[in-house]
C-alpha cells in the first residue's frame, strides 16, 4: 500500500488525484540527443510543494545518470491546459507530466471512476483501499496506450460549502448538486453528506 503523502514515491490528482505519467517517447527523445533530456509540464504554481517534489524527481533521474542529463519542469500551465500536456507527451514535445484527472482521462476514462461517486469516501483508507485495488488494471491500461504511470499522489479533498442554516444543525434537506456535469441528489444528516441518487 502507497502513503499518501509520499509523493515521489507513489504519485497521480483533481480533487484529490494526482498522475505523473510519461510516454515511451522518453527513450527516443533521449537518444535524439548527446545529452539525455526530460522535460515535464504541470498546472502547478513554480516553488510549489509539488514543483518541488517534481524537481526531486529530476535530481534522482540526474543522479542515475552520474549527474548528466537535463530535466525542465514547465510549471503554472505554460504548456497549455492538460489536455494539451497530452498532447504534447504524445507527439513528444514533453516527455512527461503531473495530470489531475482532467489530464488523466484524455488518456484513460477509468481513472475517473473513483471521482464519478460524489460523497462515496468518508477516510483515506477507504480512498487507499479501493484505489490500491484499481491500480494495476488502471496502470495497465495506460501502458497499453503507450503511458507510464511514474506515481499516484492526492491533493485533497473536495469540499460542498451551502449558506443555509439547516445544515449546522444536522437536519439539512435533499438539494440536487452538479458534480462532473451529472445532477445528483445530496442530503446531510447525523452521519454526514451522503449521495441519494444520480439523476438519469
Amino acid at each position: 500500500m502507497f502513503k499518501r503523502r509520499a509523493l515521489l514515491t507513489t504519485f497521480a490528482g483533481a480533487s484529490g488525484y494526482w498522475g505523473l505519467a510519461g510516454l515511451s517517447s522518453i527513450a527516443q527523445a533521449s537518444e535524439a540527443r548527446r545529452e539525455p533530456s526530460l522535460r515535464f509540464g504541470s498546472l502547478v504554481p513554480r516553488n510549489s510543494v509539488y514543483h518541488q517534489q517534481l524537481l526531486e524527481l529530476g535530481l534522482r533521474w540526474r543522479e542515475s545518470l552520474g549527474g548528466q542529463g537535463r530535466f525542465v519542469v514547465f510549471t503554472d500551465g505554460s504548456q497549455g491546459g492538460e489536455s494539451e500536456m497530452v498532447r504534447r507527451i504524445r507527439i513528444g514535445q514533453l516527455q512527461g507530466g503531473l495530470l489531475s484527472v482532467v489530464g488523466l482521462r484524455e488518456i484513460d476514462e477509468s481513472v475517473s471512476a473513483m471521482q464519478s461517486l460524489p460523497l462515496l469516501f468518508r477516510s483515506w483508507e477507504e480512498v487507499d483501499f479501493v484505489r490500491e485495488r484499481m491500480r494495476v488494471s488502471m496502470e495497465s491500461r495506460f501502458l497499453a496506450k503507450g503511458f507510464l504511470v511514474l506515481a499516484w499522489g492526492d491533493a485533497g479533498w473536495v469540499r460542498f460549502f451551502f449558506a443555509l442554516a439547516g445544515f449546522a444543525s444536522g437536519r439539512f434537506p435533499c438539494h440536487e448538486i452538479l458534480h462532473l456535469g451529472q445532477r445528483a441528489r445530496a442530503a446531510v444528516d447525523h452521519e454526514g453528506p451522503r449521495l441519494l441518487a444520480r439523476a438519469a
